[in-house]
């Protein structure tokens, strides 16, 4: 079983989406995403973010991506330790 398979379980359910007000996942822009790609280098996208909503069963989330490439290893490290 799969962080996917996890999330998906977990998001979709009824239970708990009944106690949690809103959540919003983060993570790593997919460089080999085509769609992924093409949203980050339009040029409206000025933060090298991508924000959306993904659905988990009945349920939709917030979703933000962001580009990590090019950031120094350093700096990388202190925004996942915040995250």
């Amino acid at each position: 079983m799969g962080i996917g398979a996890v999330l998906d379980g977990l998001l979709g359910s009824p239970a708990y989406n009944a106690n949690v007000g809103r959540t919003i996942l983060v993570g790593p822009l997919n460089p080999w995403n085509g769609v992924e790609m093409e949203r980050l280098t339009a040029p409206v996208n000025r933060l090298r973010l991508i924000y959306g909503m993904r659905g988990f069963g009945a349920y939709e989330h917030e979703v933000i991506l962001v580009d990590a490439g090019g950031i120094s290893g350093e700096i990388l490290n202190g925004y996942k330790y915040y995250l």
